[in-house]
């Protein structure tokens, strides 16, 4: 079993949990996922099911959220499974004021991750350091945020909820934090669902009991290759100089390419009948020999 899988992770689900479920689900050992996914939100979690786990990498980054943040507290996590660490006042937190605060978001900038996440400072995850006591900030990111939309204020409730498409690296945790201390109320996630990830929709992606039940939900390795790349030809000879370890066949992928990402793909065969393939950027290659069976 080779390709991708959407699939709609549920809330309560580590992304581990979610890589474990499907490798006892499909039987399955080899299951790696395309971009962690919060413990406490839902939505669309890519699986690389065997040989796709190497597609990976070369997936479009971009990601879409839905979230619903309330003002008034700030929590340690940054959401409602956290500890209330502070309170402010919400007198200013109107939605002219939230909607004057977005393009302050959108674009590229540098964002303060939350210090409750998975992301390692000197072999040490940020999580592990939270629960042993520090409160240091990691270091910023340069993330891009390319939409960012309020879809809804309650000003009775002081709740709001967000439409972001962003880059690969952004946290929403942070967005809702860093709004909330702008208008001097703090702001904690209450709800957030992944409605898009890696050019998966929500609409595409497979439950965990349609999974149980059967229902395959998977992109062949093949159709899952053809969405890696923005250039795709067909070149038997720049195939046969890799494999000769001719080093000519960068010049020749780079003409192809144009500063893209570029699918080469050939009639070149192996003993036991596999295609070759070949994913190229200017910084890194990845090899393929497609598995004959899904």
């Amino acid at each position: 079993m080779h390709g991708l899988l959407p699939f709609l992770k549920p809330p309560g689900l580590t992304s581990h949990d979610a890589v474990n479920f499907a490798r006892r689900t499909l039987g399955t050992k080899r299951v790696g996922h395309g971009g962690t996914l919060d413990p406490a939100a839902a939505g669309v979690l890519p699986l690389g099911i065997g040989e796709g786990a190497r597609l990976l990498p070369w997936l479009p980054g971009g990601k879409e959220y839905i979230a619903e943040l309330e003002f008034g507290y700030e929590t340690d996590t940054l959401d409602t499974v956290g500890t209330v660490t502070s309170r402010g006042e919400c007198g200013g937190v109107t939605e002219v004021a939230i909607q004057q605060l977005l393009p302050h978001f959108t674009g590229a900038f540098q964002q303060v991750p939350p210090l409750y996440s998975a992301i390692k400072t000197d072999g040490v995850k940020g999580y592990e350091r939270a629960r042993a006591g520090e409160t240091e900030d990691l270091p910023p990111r340069d993330v891009i945020v390319q939409e960012l939309e309020l879809i809804g204020f309650d000003a009775e409730n002081l709740r709001a909820r967000l439409r972001v498409s962003c880059g690969a690296g952004f946290y929403v945790r942070s967005l809702i934090r860093d709004i909330g201390r702008l208008l001097g109320s703090g702001a904690t996630m209450t709800f957030l669902v992944r409605t898009g990830a890696c050019g998966f929709g929500i609409d595409t992606a497979v439950t965990a009991g349609e999974l149980e039940s059967g229902a395959s939900g998977l992109v062949s390795f093949a159709g899952a290759l053809l969405g890696c790349a923005a250039v795709q030809v067909a070149d038997d000879a720049l195939i046969a100089d890799y494999l000769a370890g001719r080093s000519s066949w960068r010049e020749t992928a780079a003409g192809h390419a144009r500063g893209g990402s570029l699918l080469v793909q050939s009639g070149i065969h192996n003993a036991t009948g596999q295609k070759a393939a070949l994913l190229h950027e200017a910084s890194r290659s990845a090899f393929f020999w497609l598995p004959l069976a899904p």
